[in-house]
């Protein structure tokens, strides 16, 4: 079964830069058997930025975002290397 979720838990690593999201949510479709997915929620599923190996100018930039599934080991993240957001370095 697959399910789609809103995240608003968005986030960039490392602390340090003067960073902030300008994407402030996000879709993402994730399957797993009925009951490993009804506790699913924006709570337990993260979006993950690491901007450790980046270079970015200032400005809005596209980058690639990881998405985290906390205690669900048997739920995955449909298409997982496609999510992007946009960031504003400063």
């Amino acid at each position: 079964k697959a399910t789609l979720i809103e995240l608003s838990n968005i986030n960039t690593l490392p602390d340090g830069y003067r960073i902030k999201p300008v994407t402030t949510s996000l879709d993402v479709s994730i399957v797993g058997k009925a009951e490993d997915l009804k506790d699913i929620d924006n709570t337990n599923v993260r979006v993950i930025v690491d901007l450790k190996s980046t270079v970015l100018s200032r400005g809005t930039h596209p980058v690639k975002a990881s998405i985290v599934i906390d205690n669900k080991k048997d739920v995955k993240v449909v298409n997982s290397d496609s999510y992007v957001i946009q960031v504003n370095v400063q």
